[in-house]
């Protein structure tokens, strides 16, 4: 077959927004004065294409640990346009375990990651702005045009899960992003002791499950309307049609590869330094 790598939501047409560099990029060093607005920007250009999930898996870099008014802003404003926000929890669990944005904003499904047991990766960041988690070690992926890297992070357990919130928005496209992360929390498998850790989040994302309460969510009366009154949620405005773009991600995981796989194990998380 040439199939190659298949992603968890194969039919996703993906709308790419770059707004950061690669780490070996020598542009990196040119540090351009009054651009650090650039994934704000990128989140409100996503929205506005009609974006129904955007992943984001990157951090780490300037204003990543407190975060700013104008990323928080465009966080808002794509939720109130009814786009679902997914991000990497972090890779640093392990050492300085910071809070970390895009991750810590109100109404992003923000994902930690899990090792083949289902264990959570030592470098899994532990806070408790944790959703979910997902696979994210040893991961193979699409590098290029003609290779695959074998990679860890949190940035592949984010893709998994923005991928299983466009099957969610693919079936049921009026289902608000509150919903959606209900239904992705609700659905997970492995649940901790208590329903909820710090490193945990509510379980392991289970694409069927989390589906299968999207469906329950979406035909109950008794679903609430609004929000709990401590997250930062808006209801979207009314889509015309579906429209699953999956922004800012690798969404390509594992299923079946036909070319030769480069292994180059590395953490997959983009800074944004």
């Amino acid at each position: 077959t040439t199939v190659g790598v298949v992603g968890v939501a194969p039919a996703a047409r993906v709308l790419s927004v770059r707004v950061t560099l690669e780490n070996g990029d020598p542009l990196r060093r040119e540090r351009q004065p009054g651009r650090s607005d650039a994934l704000a920007r990128g989140i409100r250009y996503a929205a506005d294409h009609g974006a129904d999930v955007i992943s984001m898996s990157l951090g780490g870099g300037s204003g990543a640990w407190e975060g700013s008014a104008a990323e928080e802003e465009a966080v808002q404003y794509a939720i109130g346009r009814g786009a679902v926000l997914v991000a990497s929890s972090g890779n640093d669990g392990d050492t300085t375990n910071r809070r970390n944005f895009p991750a810590a904003y109100p109404g992003v499904i923000a994902v930690g990651a899990v090792d083949r047991r289902l264990k959570v990766a030592a470098f899994s960041n532990r806070q408790d702005y944790v959703s979910v988690v997902a696979p994210g070690t040893a991961i193979v992926s699409a590098d290029g045009t003609d290779s695959y890297v074998v990679g860890d992070g949190t940035s592949s357990a984010a893709a998994m899960v923005a991928g299983v919130a466009a099957l969610i928005k693919a079936v049921h496209p009026d289902l608000s992003p509150y919903h959606v992360r209900s239904a992705i929390e609700r659905g997970a498998c492995r649940r901790p002791r208590g329903g909820y850790s710090r490193s945990y989040g509510h379980g392991v994302v289970d694409a069927l499950r989390a589906l299968r309460e999207a469906e329950r969510l979406a035909g109950s009366a008794a679903a609430p309307l609004v929000p709990p009154p401590d997250r930062s949620w808006r209801e979207p405005a009314a889509q015309p049609f579906s429209r699953v773009a999956v922004v800012l991600a690798l969404l390509l995981l594992p299923a079946v590869m036909s070319a030769r796989v480069i292994v180059r194990h590395r953490r997959r998380r983009r800074s944004t330094a």
